[in-house]
């Protein structure tokens, strides 16, 4: 299926959200509307992030994508996790200069962060991950609902070429299940559900 296929209405965009509309991201630049369309192509998550859901980013750097989140689905809470203390200085400020009140940034390394619970759960500089990966895929694992909670992974497609489906799948095989949810431009999202 393919994004076109996925895709649902939204919200009118706030003003806020115009704000925070071009993102970086590993070096490349895109819009919010672009992070937008890989939840709606997550099946579920969509309607649970509009409804109000707890919402982990592992690997958050400055927090642009959280924040650009955060604005979008104001009736949910967002944590962001990261291990560099400038970028959560950064992205601590950047969230009091937007006025969002339903994020909080926090350093701690990606196998070390709090809570549990999380309805979605989001990673879009894995290349950031240090350490022991199997160690911070399973505490990923271990922090989603178990109701169906969502890992959203988003991967250069370069990445996945280069290390293939068969390592990612290697990685991932504690999830229920895993499929692309979404390609774009250069990346490739992948959906894991606990």
């Amino acid at each position: 299926m393919t994004t076109q296929e996925t895709r649902q209405p939204i919200a009118r965009e706030s003003e806020p959200l115009k704000s925070v509309r071009s993102l970086g991201l590993g070096g490349v630049r895109f819009d919010g509307e672009t992070i937008r369309s890989w939840i709606r192509a997550l099946v579920g998550v969509d309607s649970k992030l509009q409804a109000g859901a707890l919402v982990a980013d592992v690997t958050c750097g400055v927090g642009t994508a959280t924040l650009a989140l955060a604005l979008a689905y104001p009736r949910s809470t967002f944590r962001g996790f990261d291990p560099h203390e400038p970028s959560i200085s950064e992205a601590r400020e950047a969230a009091i200069q937007s006025q969002v009140t339903n994020v909080r940034f926090e350093r701690v390394a990606p196998h070390e962060f709090p809570g549990r619970r999380y309805e979605l759960i989001t990673t879009f500089r894995p290349e950031r991950f240090s350490g022991d990966i199997r160690r911070i895929v399973t505490r990923i694992r271990e922090a989603l609902s178990e109701e169906g909670g969502v890992w959203m992974l988003v991967l250069p497609k370069r990445e996945l070429h280069v290390h293939g489906e068969e390592e990612a799948a290697a990685h991932l095989g504690t999830f229920s299940s895993v499929r692309i949810a979404a390609e774009t431009g250069e990346y490739t999202v992948l959906e894991a559900v606990r």
